[in-house]
Protein backbone atom coordinates (compact mmCIF):
# COMPACT_ATOMS: atom_id res chain seq x y z
CA UNK A 1 0.00 0.00 0.00
CA UNK A 2 1.70 2.97 -1.12
CA UNK A 3 0.47 7.12 0.07
CA UNK A 4 0.75 9.84 -2.27
CA UNK A 5 -0.09 13.05 -1.37
CA UNK A 6 -2.58 14.36 -3.47
CA UNK A 7 -2.71 18.61 -3.78
CA UNK A 8 -6.24 19.40 -3.71
CA UNK A 9 -5.82 21.97 -6.31
CA UNK A 10 -5.15 19.21 -8.72
CA UNK A 11 -8.63 17.78 -7.87
CA UNK A 12 -9.92 21.32 -8.04
CA UNK A 13 -8.54 21.24 -11.51
CA UNK A 14 -10.58 18.04 -12.44
CA UNK A 15 -13.23 19.55 -11.80
CA UNK A 16 -13.20 23.10 -12.99
CA UNK A 17 -12.43 21.39 -16.61
CA UNK A 18 -15.65 18.80 -15.93
CA UNK A 19 -17.50 21.99 -15.86
CA UNK A 20 -16.24 23.57 -18.90
CA UNK A 21 -17.12 20.61 -20.93
CA UNK A 22 -20.16 20.26 -20.01
CA UNK A 23 -20.79 23.81 -21.31
CA UNK A 24 -24.02 23.55 -23.82
CA UNK A 25 -23.38 23.83 -27.48
CA UNK A 26 -23.23 27.36 -28.53
CA UNK A 27 -26.42 28.64 -30.70
CA UNK A 28 -26.53 29.43 -34.26
CA UNK A 29 -24.98 32.71 -34.98
CA UNK A 30 -24.05 33.18 -30.91
CA UNK A 31 -20.59 34.64 -30.12
CA UNK A 32 -18.98 32.26 -27.59
CA UNK A 33 -17.90 34.29 -23.97
CA UNK A 34 -14.33 32.44 -23.59
CA UNK A 35 -14.13 34.14 -20.12
CA UNK A 36 -13.59 37.42 -18.38
CA UNK A 37 -13.53 40.62 -19.98
CA UNK A 38 -12.66 44.06 -19.23
CA UNK A 39 -15.59 45.48 -18.06
CA UNK A 40 -17.03 42.17 -16.24
CA UNK A 41 -17.19 42.43 -12.33
CA UNK A 42 -15.62 39.87 -9.93
CA UNK A 43 -17.11 39.70 -6.10
CA UNK A 44 -13.87 39.74 -4.05
CA UNK A 45 -13.42 40.12 -0.57
CA UNK A 46 -16.37 41.65 1.63
CA UNK A 47 -17.36 44.65 3.32
CA UNK A 48 -16.75 45.31 7.54
CA UNK A 49 -19.74 44.23 9.49
CA UNK A 50 -20.60 47.61 10.68
CA UNK A 51 -20.43 48.92 7.21
CA UNK A 52 -17.92 51.23 7.61
CA UNK A 53 -16.09 50.32 4.28
CA UNK A 54 -19.08 51.30 2.11
CA UNK A 55 -22.62 52.86 1.81
CA UNK A 56 -24.34 49.08 1.25
CA UNK A 57 -25.36 47.11 4.25
CA UNK A 58 -22.26 45.66 5.70
CA UNK A 59 -20.50 41.84 5.64
CA UNK A 60 -21.38 41.78 1.64
CA UNK A 61 -19.31 41.01 -1.23
CA UNK A 62 -17.43 43.55 -2.86
CA UNK A 63 -17.97 44.19 -6.11
CA UNK A 64 -14.93 44.62 -8.70
CA UNK A 65 -14.50 45.69 -12.17
CA UNK A 66 -11.99 44.42 -14.39
CA UNK A 67 -9.94 46.63 -16.22
CA UNK A 68 -7.42 44.21 -18.10
CA UNK A 69 -8.13 40.24 -17.42
CA UNK A 70 -4.61 39.50 -18.64
CA UNK A 71 -2.24 42.08 -17.45
CA UNK A 72 -1.21 44.08 -14.58
CA UNK A 73 -0.84 47.91 -14.20
CA UNK A 74 2.93 46.95 -13.91
CA UNK A 75 3.42 44.91 -17.16
CA UNK A 76 3.36 41.29 -15.76
CA UNK A 77 0.61 38.83 -16.66
CA UNK A 78 -2.20 39.23 -14.18
CA UNK A 79 -5.89 40.55 -13.80
CA UNK A 80 -6.39 44.25 -13.00
CA UNK A 81 -9.17 45.42 -11.03
CA UNK A 82 -10.76 48.33 -9.29
CA UNK A 83 -14.19 48.63 -7.11
CA UNK A 84 -17.07 49.31 -9.19
CA UNK A 85 -18.26 51.81 -6.31
CA UNK A 86 -16.71 53.55 -4.20
CA UNK A 87 -15.79 52.78 -0.49
CA UNK A 88 -15.41 55.46 2.50
CA UNK A 89 -14.48 55.27 6.37
CA UNK A 90 -17.16 55.50 9.27
CA UNK A 91 -17.24 59.44 8.82
CA UNK A 92 -19.73 60.66 6.65
CA UNK A 93 -20.83 63.70 4.71
CA UNK A 94 -24.38 64.70 3.79
CA UNK A 95 -24.28 60.80 3.31
CA UNK A 96 -21.06 60.00 1.40
CA UNK A 97 -18.55 57.93 3.35
CA UNK A 98 -14.76 59.21 3.22
CA UNK A 99 -11.31 59.33 3.85
CA UNK A 100 -8.61 61.96 4.21
CA UNK A 101 -6.08 61.42 1.55
CA UNK A 102 -3.78 63.11 4.60
CA UNK A 103 -4.77 64.90 7.71
CA UNK A 104 -1.96 68.11 7.76
CA UNK A 105 -3.45 69.22 11.14
CA UNK A 106 -1.17 66.54 12.56
CA UNK A 107 2.01 67.53 14.46
CA UNK A 108 4.98 66.38 12.49
CA UNK A 109 3.62 65.95 8.92
CA UNK A 110 5.47 68.00 6.16
CA UNK A 111 3.24 69.65 3.93
CA UNK A 112 5.04 69.29 0.32
CA UNK A 113 6.48 65.79 1.26
CA UNK A 114 3.08 64.14 2.87
CA UNK A 115 1.40 65.09 -0.61
CA UNK A 116 2.95 61.69 -1.64
CA UNK A 117 1.35 58.60 -1.73
CA UNK A 118 4.13 56.38 0.53
CA UNK A 119 3.26 56.96 4.29
CA UNK A 120 -0.13 58.74 3.08
CA UNK A 121 -3.12 58.23 5.12
CA UNK A 122 -4.49 56.95 2.25
CA UNK A 123 -1.91 54.10 1.74
CA UNK A 124 -2.35 52.90 4.99
CA UNK A 125 -6.42 52.45 4.54
CA UNK A 126 -5.66 50.45 1.38
CA UNK A 127 -3.07 48.31 3.70
CA UNK A 128 -6.10 48.21 6.59
CA UNK A 129 -8.63 47.03 3.51
CA UNK A 130 -6.08 44.41 2.38
CA UNK A 131 -5.68 42.76 5.74
CA UNK A 132 -9.32 43.18 7.00
CA UNK A 133 -11.44 42.55 4.22
CA UNK A 134 -9.85 40.46 1.93
CA UNK A 135 -9.65 36.27 3.04
CA UNK A 136 -6.20 34.85 3.43
CA UNK A 137 -6.82 32.84 0.44
CA UNK A 138 -7.59 36.00 -1.39
CA UNK A 139 -4.48 37.52 0.13
CA UNK A 140 -2.22 35.34 -1.09
CA UNK A 141 -4.28 35.71 -4.42
CA UNK A 142 -2.72 39.08 -4.68
CA UNK A 143 0.00 40.40 -6.46
CA UNK A 144 2.30 43.30 -5.33
CA UNK A 145 2.54 45.71 -7.35
CA UNK A 146 6.01 48.38 -8.03
CA UNK A 147 5.91 50.52 -10.58
CA UNK A 148 6.83 54.34 -10.82
CA UNK A 149 5.05 56.59 -12.87
CA UNK A 150 6.21 59.66 -14.73
CA UNK A 151 5.03 63.30 -14.67
CA UNK A 152 1.95 63.53 -16.75
CA UNK A 153 -0.22 66.19 -18.86
CA UNK A 154 -3.97 65.52 -18.70
CA UNK A 155 -5.61 67.75 -20.85
CA UNK A 156 -9.49 68.30 -20.25
CA UNK A 157 -9.95 69.36 -23.73
CA UNK A 158 -8.73 66.00 -25.13
CA UNK A 159 -10.70 64.09 -22.47
CA UNK A 160 -13.91 65.87 -23.85
CA UNK A 161 -13.78 68.28 -20.91
CA UNK A 162 -15.51 71.94 -20.70
CA UNK A 163 -12.11 73.83 -21.68
CA UNK A 164 -9.20 73.44 -23.20
CA UNK A 165 -7.33 72.97 -19.66
CA UNK A 166 -3.90 70.71 -18.81
CA UNK A 167 -3.21 69.82 -15.33
CA UNK A 168 0.27 68.50 -14.89
CA UNK A 169 0.71 65.71 -12.18
CA UNK A 170 4.14 64.69 -10.41
CA UNK A 171 5.60 61.10 -10.51
CA UNK A 172 4.37 58.85 -8.19
CA UNK A 173 5.56 54.91 -6.81
CA UNK A 174 4.03 51.90 -5.94
CA UNK A 175 6.42 49.82 -3.65
CA UNK A 176 5.19 46.48 -3.16
CA UNK A 177 1.98 47.69 -3.23
CA UNK A 178 -0.77 44.86 -2.98
CA UNK A 179 -3.99 47.18 -3.04
CA UNK A 180 -3.60 50.97 -3.96
CA UNK A 181 -5.03 54.00 -5.66
CA UNK A 182 -4.60 54.73 -9.13
CA UNK A 183 -2.48 57.00 -10.78
CA UNK A 184 -3.88 60.26 -13.01
CA UNK A 185 -2.46 58.19 -16.44
CA UNK A 186 -3.73 55.05 -15.16
CA UNK A 187 -7.91 56.50 -14.64
CA UNK A 188 -7.12 57.93 -18.58
CA UNK A 189 -5.74 54.70 -19.81
CA UNK A 190 -8.18 52.39 -18.70
CA UNK A 191 -11.22 54.63 -18.59
CA UNK A 192 -10.26 56.22 -22.33
CA UNK A 193 -13.09 58.93 -22.35
CA UNK A 194 -15.16 60.38 -19.47
CA UNK A 195 -18.28 60.55 -21.72
CA UNK A 196 -18.04 57.05 -23.75
CA UNK A 197 -17.09 55.22 -21.12
CA UNK A 198 -18.95 56.25 -17.60
CA UNK A 199 -17.15 53.65 -15.89
CA UNK A 200 -14.79 56.33 -14.09
CA UNK A 201 -18.29 57.79 -12.76
CA UNK A 202 -18.46 55.96 -10.02
CA UNK A 203 -20.98 56.14 -7.26
CA UNK A 204 -20.93 55.83 -3.43
CA UNK A 205 -24.91 54.62 -1.93
CA UNK A 206 -25.85 55.25 -5.69
CA UNK A 207 -24.72 59.17 -6.13
CA UNK A 208 -21.87 60.20 -8.21
CA UNK A 209 -19.00 61.45 -5.95
CA UNK A 210 -15.02 62.58 -5.80
CA UNK A 211 -12.50 59.66 -5.38
CA UNK A 212 -8.83 59.76 -4.92
CA UNK A 213 -6.13 59.32 -7.32
CA UNK A 214 -2.50 58.77 -5.78
CA UNK A 215 -0.48 60.80 -7.31
CA UNK A 216 0.38 64.66 -6.45
CA UNK A 217 -0.12 68.01 -7.87
CA UNK A 218 2.73 69.40 -9.85
CA UNK A 219 2.77 73.40 -8.97
CA UNK A 220 5.27 73.66 -5.92
CA UNK A 221 3.08 76.36 -5.47
CA UNK A 222 0.15 74.68 -4.75
CA UNK A 223 1.06 72.61 -1.50
CA UNK A 224 -0.92 69.90 -0.68
CA UNK A 225 -2.48 68.75 -3.55
CA UNK A 226 -3.25 65.59 -5.03
CA UNK A 227 -4.58 64.31 -8.14
CA UNK A 228 -8.65 62.86 -7.92
CA UNK A 229 -11.79 62.38 -10.09
CA UNK A 230 -14.67 64.66 -9.67
CA UNK A 231 -18.03 62.99 -9.97
CA UNK A 232 -18.05 64.16 -13.69
CA UNK A 233 -15.18 61.83 -14.38
CA UNK A 234 -12.74 64.69 -14.97
CA UNK A 235 -9.82 64.68 -13.48
CA UNK A 236 -8.83 67.20 -11.32
CA UNK A 237 -6.88 68.22 -8.26
CA UNK A 238 -7.89 68.64 -4.40
CA UNK A 239 -5.98 69.79 -0.91
CA UNK A 240 -4.80 66.76 0.48
CA UNK A 241 -5.92 67.73 4.01
CA UNK A 242 -8.66 67.67 6.44
CA UNK A 243 -11.16 69.77 5.33
CA UNK A 244 -11.45 68.20 2.01
CA UNK A 245 -12.54 64.73 1.60
CA UNK A 246 -13.14 62.29 -1.31
CA UNK A 247 -13.94 58.28 -0.99
CA UNK A 248 -12.04 55.66 -1.98
CA UNK A 249 -11.87 52.79 -5.22
CA UNK A 250 -9.01 50.71 -4.44
CA UNK A 251 -7.62 48.72 -6.97
CA UNK A 252 -5.50 45.44 -7.33
CA UNK A 253 -3.60 42.84 -8.78
CA UNK A 254 -4.69 39.52 -8.84
CA UNK A 255 -2.11 36.34 -9.89
CA UNK A 256 -3.44 34.08 -12.86
CA UNK A 257 -1.62 31.38 -11.49
CA UNK A 258 -3.96 30.89 -8.23
CA UNK A 259 -7.03 31.04 -10.39
CA UNK A 260 -8.59 27.75 -10.89
CA UNK A 261 -12.07 28.84 -11.95
CA UNK A 262 -14.15 31.33 -13.44
CA UNK A 263 -17.67 31.02 -12.61
CA UNK A 264 -20.94 32.67 -12.70
CA UNK A 265 -21.70 34.38 -10.11
CA UNK A 266 -25.33 33.31 -8.15
CA UNK A 267 -28.15 35.62 -9.05
CA UNK A 268 -26.11 38.07 -10.60
CA UNK A 269 -24.51 38.27 -6.91
CA UNK A 270 -23.33 36.11 -4.34
CA UNK A 271 -25.45 34.98 -1.42
CA UNK A 272 -22.74 34.98 0.92
CA UNK A 273 -18.85 36.69 0.90
CA UNK A 274 -18.26 33.38 -0.06
CA UNK A 275 -20.57 32.97 -2.91
CA UNK A 276 -22.16 30.23 -4.82
CA UNK A 277 -20.93 27.95 -7.84
CA UNK A 278 -23.30 28.21 -10.62
CA UNK A 279 -23.49 26.15 -13.94
CA UNK A 280 -20.96 28.33 -16.43
CA UNK A 281 -22.80 31.18 -18.32
CA UNK A 282 -21.90 32.06 -22.19
CA UNK A 283 -23.03 35.89 -21.47
CA UNK A 284 -21.90 36.45 -18.04
CA UNK A 285 -20.75 39.69 -17.16
CA UNK A 286 -20.39 38.85 -13.08
CA UNK A 287 -18.43 36.11 -11.91
CA UNK A 288 -16.93 34.32 -9.15
CA UNK A 289 -13.50 33.11 -8.86
CA UNK A 290 -12.10 29.68 -7.03
CA UNK A 291 -8.70 30.24 -6.28
CA UNK A 292 -6.09 27.88 -5.01
CA UNK A 293 -5.44 27.06 -1.35
CA UNK A 294 -2.00 25.42 -0.92
CA UNK A 295 -2.23 24.41 2.38
CA UNK A 296 -4.81 21.95 1.42
CA UNK A 297 -3.92 18.24 0.59
CA UNK A 298 -5.49 14.92 0.70
CA UNK A 299 -3.63 11.76 1.43
CA UNK A 300 -4.44 8.82 -0.89
CA UNK A 301 -4.31 4.70 0.11
CA UNK A 302 -4.02 2.55 -2.55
Amino acid sequence: MKTEKIIAAALALVLALSVFAAWNPVPVGAAAKTGPEAGDCVYIGATTPDASYDGVTGGQPVKWMILDPAGTNFGKPGVFLITEELLGGTEQYNGYGYILFNDFSVPGVRQRVDVEWQGSMAQNWCKSFYKNNLTKQEQAAVLAATKTDEPYDYSMLADNGPSDYTLRFDSSKLEGDTVFFLSPEEAVKYFPDHESNPGRIATYNGSPFFWWLRTPYIPFSMEFNISSVAPTGLLQYSRASANTIASARPAMNIDPGRILLWSAASDGKPKTADGKLTALSRDTSEWKLTLLDKSLSLKVDR
